[in-house]
């Protein structure tokens, strides 16, 4: 920069004004934390039926008592699970049905985020709150009109709340076989998440059913964003070592493989995970620890 004629001049050539900046000191001094205290987590699984679901809906309950147990004069963020999901009727069942949303919101209205999202309207106003949850699924049996995937990102980063938990269907774009296509959505989506935790199924036939989406969290991973492994259906009969090897991960968290009969009992009881008493506690230490990492 020189100085000309008490003018200074910058490389481009543009004048510049001498100017002292006066303001109070104590002001813009806010963390980007504290000015944006939204969060975006997003679950997805690196094979079809890695419990993605299961863990994205007990986190979110998790996050949600964890809220309600501030202070009072605290500020409670809210927590929205976004079910990311393009099949109208999913083939294993849908999410909807999974903590029972009939149940749930009896007498009272469950709006479709989907309709309103395909209409081009804004969809910051949908809310079906239960249990401290604002929970953004697809009730089946509900024809959905296609999403483009300008739709998707809109609707994705237009919904309220503090703490988005989005939920990805391991057969999210599946079903039009343009791989190109898919995958650009998939990172863009990725690349828009403050936290991507990666759901794995330690069998070895689960982890290496889908490479290109293995592949894209590394990417992610390498590219700086924030991943978390979580390895689901932990059991005796995992070779660590060979696991270890095939992901190439050193940190990770790792959630047992629950008794079936837990699992069961919570669908009849129209519930997460998080809310069976004797999973709370394990699911609590393994998110807390999450948390942390």
């Amino acid at each position: 920069m020189n100085d000309i004629d008490g003018f200074s001049f910058s490389k481009d050539k543009r004048p510049l004004i001498g100017r002292s900046l006066a303001r109070p000191d104590d002001s813009f001094t806010d963390s980007l934390e504290a000015m944006c205290p939204r969060s975006r987590y997003v679950f997805v699984g690196l094979s079809s039926g890695a419990g993605a679901t299961a863990i994205a809906f007990a986190f979110a309950e998790y996050m949600a008592k964890v809220e309600r147990s501030k202070p009072k004069r605290e500020f409670k963020r809210l927590v929205t699970t976004l079910e990311v999901n393009d099949f109208c009727d999913e083939p294993k069942g849908s999410s909807y049905d999974r903590i029972g949303c009939d149940r749930r919101f009896a007498g009272r209205a469950f709006e479709s985020c989907y309709a309103i999202a395909s209409s081009g309207r804004s969809v910051r106003s949908v809310a079906n709150m239960d249990g401290g949850v604002n929970w953004l699924l697809k009730p089946p049996g509900v024809p959905l009109e296609p999403l483009s995937a300008q739709d998707w990102l809109r609707l994705i980063g237009g919904v309220a709340g503090d703490i988005i938990i989005c939920d990805i269907s391991g057969s999210f774009r599946k079903e039009e076989g343009k791989s190109v296509e898919n995958e650009s959505l998939l990172r863009r989506i990725l690349c828009d998440a403050d936290h991507i935790m990666a759901i794995v199924d330690p069998l070895p036939s689960a982890m290496m059913a889908d490479p290109s989406r293995l592949e894209l969290i590394k990417e992610m991973e390498a590219s700086g964003s924030d991943v978390q492994y979580i390895l689901n259906k932990m059991n005796a009969g995992v070779n660590m070592r060979e696991l270890r090897a095939f992901l190439k991960i050193r940190v990770h968290a790792e959630i047992p493989y629950f008794d079936p009969a837990q699992i069961y009992s919570a669908e009849y009881n129209c519930c997460t995970l998080f809310a069976m008493p004797k999973l709370q506690e394990t699911l609590k230490g393994k998110f807390d620890y999450l948390q942390r990492m």
